[in-house]
């Protein structure tokens, strides 16, 4: 019970990491819900968003493991395993969404989700070998499958995450032109970075 009371402040705690204003906040009057709305959806800095990517990747993992060791029965081993999936899989995303770069994250989203079909697919082959107690050419090619699926997660996982400052930084440099006339009465486009 002490285990799930405090994986229950841990998780009350990280809730208000991605919007400070919300925490302060001791009334729903105190701050009215477009303004929380906006402070949420909020682009974030590209060590914030970074910081949110690796909570994102990370954290399922360890709240299911802590939820399956609070309970007290079996292994944890089942739960850490989805939670790290979830983990692994949306992470990421989670963390270029919240920089204001939706494009890669549904890039990497995909990459993602087509690996772990691939792992899925890859299972199916190393229950059928020992199904079967032998090794055929198809249980091979399923397992084969599966080795590249997971490899293609880890790697877009990590590539993902890899990126995220950089990119969110690049997404928030805008380009702005203006048109100016110049002392000799000539239009010149004036371009800031």
């Amino acid at each position: 019970m002490r285990r799930l009371s405090s994986l229950l402040a841990v998780v009350m705690v990280l809730s208000f990491v991605p919007c400070p204003a919300l925490a302060q906040a001791d009334t729903a009057e105190a701050l009215p819900r477009p303004v929380a709305a906006e402070a949420l959806l909020a682009p974030r800095s590209p060590s914030g968003a970074l910081a949110i990517g690796l909570l994102a990747t990370l954290g399922p993992a360890c709240v299911a493991t802590l939820a399956a060791g609070a309970g007290g029965q079996g292994s944890a081993a089942g739960p850490a395993l989805a939670g790290a999936m979830l983990g692994v899989v949306g992470g990421p995303a989670i963390g270029l969404a919240c920089g204001g770069r939706p494009d890669l994250a549904q890039r990497g989203l995909g990459i993602r989700l087509g690996g772990t079909v691939a792992m899925a697919v890859g299972l199916l082959g190393v229950a059928q070998m020992m199904q079967n107690e032998r090794t055929d050419p198809l249980s091979m090619s399923l397992f084969s499958l599966g080795v590249v699926g997971a490899l293609a997660t880890a790697g877009s996982a990590a590539v993902d995450l890899a990126i995220t400052p950089s990119a969110v930084a690049a997404g928030q440099q805008r380009l702005h032109t203006s048109l100016a006339v110049r002392p000799d009465g000539a239009v010149a486009v004036q371009l800031k970075f």
